[in-house]
């Protein structure tokens, strides 16, 4: 069972460790290459400072983890890390239902993500999850390359610990 835990600043080398393994695919792959493996643990401890991170557990093992930071209209998950080990598990899914349960704690009307058009996989799994793509654009890096931003309306949250 995946357990989804909400973690702060002294998880940074976890969280670290943990985007370094699942992103080791992209290494060479990706034009440009993905910003995660310049990342360092600075960078994360700045990523969880301005916005926030989860881990998933299966028992006692950290599978993977997720950043997020509150836009003005909407919360933004980043760098989804799982595990090549423990990748269709539902580990993703666990981490995607976490943050759409936070936007809805704070009041926020949606969840977005931005992936690589050259990663159609990624991009068909969070259709899967129910987001939809609402804009395609030139990647910051590369005037060749292309993103995909996909969005998902959460329900608003009740304030009694329910979304």
């Amino acid at each position: 069972m995946v357990r989804v835990e909400p973690v702060g600043g002294e998880h940074v080398h976890l969280i670290h460790r943990l985007t370094q393994a699942a992103f080791a695919e992209f290494r060479g792959a990706l034009d440009p290459p993905s910003g995660a493996e310049a990342e360092t643990p600075a960078v994360v401890a700045a990523d969880i400072a301005a916005g926030g991170a989860a881990v998933a557990w299966i028992g006692q093992e950290p599978v993977a983890a997720v950043r997020v930071a509150r836009q003005p209209d909407h919360l933004y998950v980043g760098r989804l890390a799982v595990l090549p080990s423990h990748r269709g598990r539902g580990v993703a899914r666990a981490l995607m239902a976490f943050a759409e349960a936070h936007a809805a704690s704070l009041g926020l009307p949606e969840v977005r993500v931005e992936v690589r058009s050259a990663l159609p996989g990624n991009v068909a799994f969070f259709r899967r999850c129910g987001f939809a793509v609402v804009e395609e654009r030139p990647h910051h890096r590369s005037p060749t390359a292309t993103t995909v931003v996909l969005a998902k309306p959460v329900p608003a949250h009740n304030g009694a610990g329910e979304t």
